[in-house]
């Protein structure tokens, strides 16, 4: 149920008006309004208007944001070094990150429902200090098996982080600012990357693997000081029989933006169990979403991940893209400025496109931007592959790896808005786990048949991008002017 300016759940924030009888939910997940007078969440937020609550939570959404894809770039920059420390072999450092993707992946499918349960705030807290324990630990470990296990639980842990992230950006504010805070935390995400090189470039060498990984995950600390001292999503207290709580979190809001509520704010909270479960994901309600968010992220990772390891080769290679053998594993080479240019050139590219991207989602909605790009994808997939000038080929593919993020930043503003609060939780966490599982087969697929088959790559590459273009016509649900209801 939508509510608007005209909807009998708006009320005033001084004196509550008295609530007319609402039309028959069809909405099965919906609880039963209450019977009891109070003002609409969302009228709140616009009485609270925009300020520095809104600033913190905005910048603690930055700073996890950076912290986990750094987590993620981090252990690229650094494989060399550890492969000369350990002497690893090619298959052991697959494995590194296939598991330590795999534990993200399993992490988002299965604790995903923990913020729909325990709150978003507890969830992302618990998550920081782990990650804490987790860095120092991988940073410290003299064994190439204690390294892994350190890495399986940070992935594990942005996993988590990520899910509960998100429901943060989108719920901490009015409803029509809700592509602010996933654009921040997409934002932040994506400048990781070139913070990371930019970072390891001035002390990798000088200071050593240890203290470089400790260095870059520093902002966990404010973070995590950020997250305690802000209140829990006041729209995840309302629907969890936390009313006074839901109140004091919009008090201390008003108090940060220095203004003033009603001594008497009553807010109409729509109590409900969460329903933290990925079945529930998959009843005759959210199907139809479900599936085609879950197939189209799936593919849009795949092809994502799966350019990321083979445009590096493609540039290496000395026949239309492809080599006859693949390369020696013998290089113990670090990060180049030449490499830090190139990624803050990409990193700037996919800034411009989050920013353009968000524009666009306010002006004409979510469907016809991720339509557009979807199909754009295919052709620059597809030319890619094909033989041409050098030039050309880094443009084609600097515009592949442009609409891969186009269309995953959609994705984000689109499963939050698809969901109830007290789902939201569990489903982005499913639906961002089996995006990751589609990111391991990109990445093992491009490492197992570059060489050997490269036409299959080509058609596996074609067919996620055609199979995610038409699945875009299937998701058929525009959310632009969704309210981010408290149910």
């Amino acid at each position: 149920m939508i509510a608007t300016s005209n909807s009998p759940y708006y009320g005033s924030l001084t004196t509550p008006s008295t609530p007319t009888t609402p039309p028959t939910p069809t909405h099965p997940t919906t609880p039963t309004p209450p019977e009891d007078e109070g003002v609409d969440l969302d009228k709140v937020y616009e009485a609270v208007g925009l300020g520095p609550a809104q600033y913190w939570a905005w910048a603690a959404v930055a700073l996890v944001g950076y912290i986990d894809y750094a987590q993620l770039t981090l252990l690229s920059v650094i494989m060399p070094t550890l492969r000369c420390e350990w002497d690893l072999t090619a298959e052991f450092e697959a494995g590194i990150a296939g598991a330590m993707y795999g534990s993200y992946a399993a992490a988002a499918m299965c604790l995903g429902k923990v913020g729909d349960v325990y709150g978003r705030r507890l969830v992302v807290s618990v998550s920081l200090v782990i990650l804490i324990v987790a860095t120092v630990g991988g940073a410290a470990a003299h064994s190439k098996g204690l390294f892994l296990f350190f890495q399986i639980i940070a992935g594990a842990c942005v996993g988590i982080n990520w899910t509960a992230t998100i429901c943060y950006a989108t719920e901490f504010a009015e409803s029509k600012r809700r592509t602010t805070g996933v654009a921040i935390s997409n934002l932040a995400a994506i400048s990781a990357m070139v913070i990371v090189g930019a970072v390891a470039l001035a002390v990798l060498n000088s200071l050593g693997r240890r203290w470089f990984e400790i260095i870059i995950c520093l902002p966990v600390l404010p973070a995590l000081g950020i997250v305690i001292w802000l209140p829990d999503s006041p729209r995840y207290l309302c629907v969890s029989g936390k009313k006074e709580e839901a109140v004091k979190a919009v008090r201390f809001m008003a108090r940060l933006n220095k203004k003033t509520l009603s001594e008497d704010l009553e807010l109409r909270c729509y109590e409900d169990e969460p329903l933290g479960s990925c079945w529930v994901l998959f009843s005759k309600e959210y199907l139809r979403s479900t599936a085609s968010l879950s197939l189209l992220f799936f593919c849009t990772v795949f092809i994502g991940f799966g350019l990321i390891v083979y445009l590096p080769l493609m540039f290496r290679t000395d026949y239309c893209g492809f080599s006859k053998a693949a390369p020696t594993h013998e290089t113990c080479s670090l990060l180049t400025q030449q490499d830090l240019l190139q990624m803050t050139a990409g990193v700037s590219l996919s800034l411009l496109a989050v920013v353009g991207t968000t524009f666009a989602a306010n002006a004409i909605g979510r469907l016809n931007p991720l339509r557009l790009a979807s199909g754009l994808q295919i052709i620059a997939v597809g030319f890619v592959f094909v033989c041409m000038d050098e030039m050309f080929k880094v443009i084609v593919a600097a515009c592949a790896a442009t609409l891969n993020i186009i269309i995953s930043y959609m994705l984000w503003i689109i499963i939050p808005e698809s969901y109830p609060t007290n789902l939201r939780s569990t489903a982005i966490g499913f639906i961002n786990g089996w995006a990751r599982i589609g990111g391991v087969f990109g990445t093992g697929s491009v490492y197992f048949w570059l060489y050997s088959q490269p036409t299959v790559i080509l058609g596996m590459f074609m067919g996620a991008s055609v199979l995610g273009f038409l699945t875009c016509f299937v998701f058929n649900q525009e959310t632009k002017d969704v309210v981010m209801r408290d149910t």
